[in-house]
């Protein structure tokens, strides 16, 4: 039985603490090592006898057993010999310039099952919690503590889940031990896409697994900088006043003459009109620049006197489609949009309307 001062593990994760609040019987809340106090099921806490203490870092013992993805255990795998983030009391740390917290997905060469793994590719430790969208609802996958410059394998996705979009939330806490400057808690959402996940290329050689393996970017300040910056670059392709290039795939589309109505403006967000060399892109990255373009337009459009605007995204796996309508309901709901005219763009196009 557990009781309040007793120090104990965690059934599921690393590390453990001291327990400080039992009056619920279910749920313990413990004081961890790093100094805060979490509250945890009592059915996944185990008492250590002795004078165990949890040390953290590389001389912790890692605990295995079940967990909500139905993985048998637990694996964290140090990336390489790097700065744990820790500094002695008073002692000033010097704060990590960015934020990088990466999804690894690798295949199971004899299931075909995707391994999913975080990856804190920065000097930050974490504290992190992975949910999967359930209906209207959020199923919470893997609560847990990552080190610094280290990834850890999360759970396992067949390939019958990946079959329809799968959308996950990371939602995580970054600190250090000693003096240093506190960043705030983050979140993100992703979808894993079937589509994009199985497109060829999508696994490659990568800088954190021996396999091949689709690099996801979730909380990412260099990812952020390289959108934000992709991002500009529409906005000064905007003011230069630069015409779209050609477009080639646009489904059953004919090729037709440029309107001559000055409130109706067309853009296609093909990625070969959007890039100089399209092949050096992921899925995502691609996805990223086309999202982008589509944001800056429309931003523009509501700012001046466009009545209408003709997103020509193509008919492709509709991901991207998806997406503009998901930005539309979100972000727009005011506005009305359609598909464009059958005739001229075929399934290929979406009409907004700005203004009557």
């Amino acid at each position: 039985m557990i009781k309040k001062g007793d120090r104990v593990r965690f059934l599921n994760d690393t590390g453990g603490g001291v327990v400080t609040d039992t009056s619920n019987p279910k749920m313990a809340m413990v004081l961890i090592d790093d100094g805060f106090e979490v509250p945890v099921p009592v059915s996944e806490l185990i008492p250590v006898s002795g004078q165990q203490h949890y040390q953290g870092g590389e001389d912790r013992q890692e605990v295995t057993g079940p967990d909500l993805t139905g993985d048998s255990g637990r694996e964290e795998v140090p990336l390489a010999e790097a700065a744990p983030g820790e500094n002695e009391p008073g002692e000033p740390a010097e704060t990590p310039s960015e934020r990088n917290i990466l999804g690894g997905l690798v295949e199971k060469a004899a299931t075909g099952d995707l391994e999913f793994w975080l990856i804190n590719d920065s000097g930050f430790s974490v504290f992190y919690s992975l949910l999967k969208k359930d209906d209207l609802l959020w199923l919470n996958i893997k609560t847990g503590h990552i080190d610094p410059d280290t990834k850890i394998r999360i759970c396992s996705f067949s390939r019958e889940e990946l079959n329809s979009f799968i959308t996950l939330k990371l939602q995580a806490l970054f600190y250090m031990k000693g003096i240093y400057e506190p960043v705030s808690p983050s979140q993100c959402e992703t979808e894993l896409d079937p589509a994009d996940i199985y497109s060829r290329g999508s696994f490659a050689v990568n800088d954190f697994f021996d396999d091949d393996a689709r690099i996801i970017p979730l909380i990412s300040d260099p990812h952020e900088r390289e959108v934000r910056k992709m991002k500009e670059q529409e906005v000064s392709r905007l003011a230069s006043g630069r015409k779209e290039g050609p477009a080639e795939d646009r489904g059953p589309a004919k090729k037709r003459q440029p309107t001559a109505d000055p409130l109706i403006e067309e853009v296609d967000l093909h990625i070969e009109n959007l890039v100089d060399d399209p092949a050096t892109l992921s899925g995502r990255e691609a996805l990223d620049i086309q999202m982008a373009r589509f944001t800056t337009v429309l931003e523009g459009a509501l700012r001046g006197r466009t009545k209408r605007v003709v997103f020509i995204h193509g008919i492709g796996q509709g991901k991207l489609k998806f997406e503009i309508r998901k930005a539309l309901d979100r972000k727009y709901p005011r506005l009305r949009y359609q598909d464009a005219s059958f005739r001229e763009y075929g399934y290929g196009a979406t009409m907004v309307i700005i203004r009557k």
